[in-house]
């Protein structure tokens, strides 16, 4: 009888480990990323005193509140999201955030799979009685659907200043704005109206606006930066002077008068790097001041921190308690930071306390010279005759840093490159750019090899030191916005 083949002990365990790796694996790929199908164990809003909570669909991805008790006004309702173990939200970036409900709102939750769901987050306010009979600007009628009064821009307005006719019902009147003028470039404008004793609040806004920076070679960068809030904006230019021979690129922030300013960092004995001022507080844009020999005024909570001890201090912006952002030339007398007018010569002398006027600010921050005044790009010789010096600022090109301030109260951050193709710019030429861009009024910062500006923690120029591996330079305070 033949004998049968038997495989030897250890042929036969490989074989079974082999195909145990094998099962194993495959049941792997089967499995693939596990998807948590409750993502959200609820969702609830701070309606006035009271808390209201959203009816979630996960078959339809929808969060849906019903209507709100007391509030009318839903563009900054502050929603808490309490999640199942495992979902983590991305959009918001925080579990409780404020958000805009006025129309839907997209919410972005990880699952636990490659990609995180997206849920559709509704609401409607507290219905209220209608006092508004109709709303226009000049002869263009708004309309009106529940609390949302929307105007059609058209040529000829001022969307930083729309005036509005508002016909109400009797009885009813304007409490806030008292002018009827609403700035809706960068965000909705509230109007409040009180009617039967009680205050009712709209919100007012622009359809239809093209943004005109768009056309003179800005892109709007903002979405690249992040949760901003809506009135802060960021555009960069590959070519600000428009020579396709020499490129100059730079990046600007507009913040709205929405916008709080800070200064961060304690001045000349503290100096420190960008990475560094950025860790004081949590702020949206961050522009660093100078790290010259200059002595930087520093006001913050409106005492000093840092001032040029008796000397004529160079251009200074500033805000007050009310959220007002202005710029001057300053200088301290007893304690006290006074601004003083622009002089219209080619020399210094010292100023006098007399001829200024006591500024209380909350925060302010010089730079060095200012470069447009009232509307007018200021001459090398004029910075002489207000600061002082100009110390060669004026000569050639480099990377710089500077700051401006609109006619209608917006704060407009510069900083450009001079690295990677971009040839950086003149001192006359930012200012030009400044003005541009829509300021009546700007001052520099840093310049050559250090002007640096970051949004949410995120560069925008490319810094020369650290392109040509060497460390930032400190410097002694940064200029902060939120």
């Amino acid at each position: 009888m033949k004998k049968l083949f038997t495989p030897p002990l250890m042929t036969m365990l490989f074989c079974c480990i082999g195909a145990f790796f094998i099962t194993s694996c495959d049941d792997d790929d089967e499995k693939g990323p596990v998807n948590i199908a409750h993502p959200f164990q609820s969702v609830t809003a701070v309606d006035g005193s009271t808390t209201a909570t959203a009816v979630i669909s996960d078959d339809d991805k929808t969060i849906t509140f019903p209507e709100f008790q007391e509030l009318t006004d839903l563009s900054n309702v502050e929603v808490t999201f309490n999640l199942t173990p495992g979902a983590f939200l991305k959009t918001p970036a925080k579990p409780t955030a404020r958000v805009n409900l006025t129309t839907a709102y997209t919410v972005e939750v990880n699952t636990g799979g490659y990609l995180p769901v997206a849920y559709t987050m509704t609401a409607k306010p507290k219905d209220i009685p209608n006092p508004i009979l109709s709303a226009k600007v000049g002869d263009v009628e708004a309309t009106m659907e529940g609390n949302i009064i929307s105007i059609a821009y058209a040529a000829g307005m001022d969307i930083n200043a729309m005036v509005f006719d508002f016909t109400l019902v009797a009885g009813a009147s304007i409490k806030s704005p008292a002018n009827k003028t609403f700035d809706l470039e960068l965000a909705d404008g509230t109007l409040v109206i009180t009617y039967g004793g009680v205050d009712y609040t709209f919100v007012v806004r622009a359809t239809g606006y093209t943004d005109p920076l768009l056309s003179n070679g800005w892109t709007d960068e903002t979405a690249k930066f992040g949760s901003l809030p809506k009135y802060i904006k960021v555009y960069k230019n590959e070519d600000l002077l428009n020579k396709p021979e020499s490129k100059s690129l730079g990046y600007i922030a507009i913040m709205g008068p929405q916008a709080t300013m800070g200064v961060v960092g304690s001045g000349k004995t503290g100096a420190k790097p960008i990475t560094e001022l950025e860790q004081e507080g949590n702020w949206n844009v961050i522009l660093v001041g100078v790290s010259t020999s200059a002595t930087q005024t520093i006001v913050r909570d409106g005492k000093f921190v840092q001032d040029p001890e008796g000397l004529n201090s160079f251009a200074t912006i500033g805000q007050d308690k009310n959220g007002t952002c202005k710029m001057a030339w300053t200088q301290k007398f007893d304690g006290k930071l006074y601004s003083f007018p622009f002089r219209n010569a080619s020399s210094f002398t010292p100023r006098v306390q007399g001829d200024g006027t006591v500024w209380d600010v909350q925060t302010a921050v010089s730079g060095v010279p200012m470069i447009l005044w009232d509307g007018n790009v200021l001459t090398a010789e004029q910075t002489i005759g207000n600061d002082g010096t100009n110390m060669g600022w004026y000569g050639g090109v480099a990377a710089r840093a500077a700051v401006g301030v609109t006619a209608h109260g917006k704060v407009i951050a510069f900083c450009g490159q001079q690295v990677e193709s971009s040839v950086g710019v003149t001192m006359l030429e930012m200012a030009k750019i400044m003005k541009d861009v829509g300021c009546v009024s700007a001052m520099t910062f840093e310049g050559s090899s250090s002007p640096n500006m970051h949004v949410n923690k995120q560069a925008t120029v490319v810094n020369s030191n650290l392109a040509n591996s060497k460390p930032e330079k400190n410097m002694q305070c940064g200029l902060v916005f939120k």
